[in-house]
């Protein structure tokens, strides 16, 4: 249900402020149920495609013909490209001035440009008209980042906390001490990817304590439940987000009723949270009835972060009713599975693309044809023979405690870093989950881009998943990610070895 021009003629006071990033604006229209992600300015030194002039093309065919095919048509809605003029933006940058949060405040909406993008509101069911249910609809917004520890065998040894600690967890400590946030959270996404739901419960409850920038809760596309800058939920926020909750998932509570010893432990939150797990194990659904396929063993909670403060005895504390596998086409195991597209660590794809970049530098003609950015001239995901010995031996850990990149073509070169900025965006997007209350026996069969779960204690949901914040990540971002990686691994070895330990909401343990 994406926006046409003529929605532009309202009033900016028809939308709202909904979000933003480093790179993109998103307000919302909750009458037409509408979401306009506009573009800001870009640093002087950010990528070719994040400079070109009013040309999103390149965007949506990113999400088209390189995610989509990851992710599949189930998650993905491409977005339509809208005109806008310069007197909208401006109004629309003066007018949500004052509701930014201070972190982004850096960057502004870019008015200069002449087009937007415009996409359905996936606070909201997908699904083109009103079905056997009433109510509000909830929708959680979670930002799950990297979900595996890396399976590279050429990690320099400084760094080899990388192989046991997961890296939003060693950039937690980072963050906490410069400042960013004031407590660690306990979430690690190792947990929540596990697909095991007694880890799935804990991570989400370590959501809800400190959501930072990875969790928000939304009530007919209001926000009810996040964080402003540094700050954790108070005791009041959580006490309101149990009012919201009450009417609609009190009555599937696991257990007896007993005195929670916080807001989050009402059985109304736990229930909430019995749902958003079924909803992320599950995939598509046929006639109304769920198609749950068998977990692959292989993948099912094999890693585990050695900061993840997750024990059996969390299973008593935050008790969950599912029971259910995960479906291999879950929203969960299509994400983790595009994000490990390639095997490679930031520490193999900077030497890489410092070769990539020495070469065109000597062969400036060749420019376009080994682009690093979306879009891409030539297609080389058909890799040399040496390459494939290379990956094999890093996989394997056979690598003789040297790094040697010579044998491996600029062509081939190139492919793996196109691979890894994918990955990067795979790791830092978002997925929006909305479900619904089912008070009605329904009468005809779910759309395709609905599915529908039951809760523990019988109760219907309707849901449905999508996966936003898909915009590409720029090459020439490699060596930030690179000394980033470096700084926080070795800052959190060095801080751990003086007995540091940053001030977090919970603590670990039961």
């Amino acid at each position: 249900m994406a926006c046409n021009g003529t929605d532009l003629l309202l009033s900016v006071k028809d939308w709202h402020y909904r979000a933003e990033g480093n790179a993109s604006f998103v307000i919302f229209n909750p009458t037409t149920r509408t979401i306009l992600k506009l573009r800001k300015r870009c640093a002087p030194k950010e990528s070719i495609f994040e400079v070109m002039a009013d040309d999103l093309q390149p965007f949506q065919g990113f999400i088209e013909t390189v995610i989509e095919p990851l992710l599949g048509t189930e998650y993905i809605c491409l977005s339509a490209m809208i005109p806008v003029n310069q007197a909208f933006l401006e109004r629309v940058a003066q007018y949500f001035e004052p509701q930014r949060p201070e972190k982004r405040l850096h960057k502004q909406v870019d008015i200069s440009k002449k087009y937007a993008l415009s996409l359905p509101d996936f606070c909201f069911l997908r699904y083109p008209h009103k079905m056997q249910s009433q109510g509000p609809t909830f929708c959680i917004e979670l930002k799950p980042k990297r979900g595996f520890l890396p399976v590279s065998g050429h990690i320099p040894d400084d760094l080899a906390i990388k192989y046991s600690v997961c890296r939003y967890c060693l950039l937690q400590q980072y963050k906490v001490q410069q400042g960013i946030w004031e407590k660690r959270s306990h979430y690690c996404p190792l947990d929540l990817f596990s697909c095991d739901p007694s880890r799935m419960k804990y991570s989400l409850n370590m959501l809800l304590e400190n959501p930072q920038n990875n969790l928000r809760i939304f009530k007919d596309g209001v926000a009810i439940y996040h964080v402003q800058e540094k700050s954790t939920p108070t005791e009041a926020e959580q006490g309101e987000l149990v009012e919201h909750l009450r009417q609609y998932f009190e009555d599937d509570c696991v257990g007896e009723k007993k005195i929670p010893e916080s807001p989050l432990q009402s059985s109304c939150v736990q229930s909430f949270l019995d749902v958003i797990i079924q909803a992320l194990m599950s995939s598509s659904t046929k006639n109304g009835i769920k198609q749950r396929a068998h977990a692959n063993r292989s993948m099912q909670g094999l890693q585990t972060c050695a900061e993840s403060g997750y024990s059996s005895c969390y299973k008593d504390k935050y008790p969950t009713g599912v029971s259910m596998k995960p479906s291999d086409n879950c929203i969960l195991r299509r994400l983790v599975a595009g994000q490990s597209l390639t095997v490679l660590e930031i520490d193999v794809i900077l030497p890489l693309y410092q070769k990539v970049l020495q070469y065109i530098k000597l062969h400036p003609e060749h420019s376009e044809k080994y682009r690093l950015d979306f879009p891409y001239d030539e297609d080389f995901s058909s890799m040399d023979e040496e390459t494939w010995r290379f990956l094999g031996n890093l996989k394997n850990g056979r690598t003789n405690g040297t790094l040697d990149v010579s044998g491996i073509s600029i062509k081939d070169a190139v492919q793996l870093i196109r691979e890894y900025l994918i990955t990067r965006t795979l790791q830092d997007c978002s997925i929006m989950l909305a479900v619904q209350l089912v008070t009605q026996e329904k009468s005809s069969p779910l759309p395709c881009s609905v599915s529908l779960v039951q809760s523990p204690q019988g109760r219907r949901y309707l849901y449905s998943a999508s996966v936003v914040d898909l915009d590409p990540k720029p090459s020439t971002k490699i060596p930030t990610y690179e000394s980033l990686d470096r700084k926080i691994a070795r800052g959190y070895v060095r801080r751990h070895q003086n007995g540091i330990v940053e001030p977090s909401v919970v603590t670990p343990g039961c």
